[in-house]
């Protein structure tokens, strides 16, 4: 009987190790895929840095760009009185939140408030008009030079018949 059961273990040892050893891929395999992945995800690492890199050099070359481009006047005016119409925007709301307002500063900061709104209004007024000065004077040169143009023409027509 304690032969029986010694031959039962050893296939059973048998059987487990074989089972083991089918069911392992060979290492060298694995070791493959493993490395192949971990390059995979490298090249996409420095892919993705890459193109993160150029499109911040892109930004950087952009606004180098719109820095360097020379503005026109009221371009460059209108974008300061903005921000400082902004600033104001922002220290109302700072003067607003504070505990201790009493009625008299109340009344003082809504008056800077709409004041600094007419600003805004008064500045975008004022280029409303002028674009439109700019089509009336557009057009009233386009229409001049198109007399000219015609009558230069018709001297020529008359002249060469």
């Amino acid at each position: 009987m304690h032969m029986i059961f010694k031959r039962n273990v050893g296939l059973i040892f048998c059987f487990f190790g074989l089972t083991a050893l089918l069911s392992c891929s060979p290492s060298g395999q694995k070791n493959e895929d493993a490395f192949d992945s971990v390059k995979k995800e490298r090249m996409q690492v420095k892919d993705s840095d890459s193109l993160l890199k150029d499109s911040l050099q892109a930004a950087r070359k952009s606004a180098l760009a719109k820095k360097n481009e020379v503005q026109d006047p009221w371009t460059v005016f209108k974008h300061e009185t903005e921000r400082k119409i902004r600033n104001n925007e922002n220290l109302i709301k700072e003067i607003k939140g504070l505990p201790d307002t009493d009625a008299g500063l109340f009344r003082r900061i809504r008056k800077l408030e709409k004041d600094n709104l007419a600003l805004r209004t008064k500045m975008n007024d004022y280029k409303a008009a002028m674009q439109q000065k700019w089509a009336d004077f557009q057009a009233s040169l386009n229409k001049e030079e198109s007399v000219i143009t015609n009558e230069l023409k018709d001297i020529k027509s008359n002249s060469t018949k």
